[in-house]
């Protein structure tokens, strides 16, 4: 189930926070695409060796899972999901 047509009109920031784990391939697949457009600013946190990362995840987007792409505070998870957004900007 898609979740990124409620957050294609929320996000619309610039400040962009991707959280990954070390050995997710869905992580991955996002960072992959990030590499091919080296014009978005998005810091990327692994989320095995940042515990406050860890602990942000949870207490900001209301689950331990990843990826998941924070925008003023807003999650998207998903990784097709976050990549079809990137795509937007």
């Amino acid at each position: 189930r898609s979740t990124l047509f409620p957050y294609t009109t929320l996000f619309r920031s610039t400040n962009l926070e991707l959280m990954v784990s070390t050995f997710c391939p869905y992580c991955v697949y996002v960072k992959s695409y990030l590499k091919t457009r080296p014009d978005l600013k998005v810091e990327i946190v692994n989320i095995d060796k940042d515990k406050n990362a860890r602990e942000k995840l949870i207490e900001k987007g209301g689950m331990l899972q990843v990826p998941c792409l924070f925008s003023d505070d807003k999650a998207l998870y998903e990784s097709k999901d976050i990549v079809a957004y990137l795509k937007t900007l």
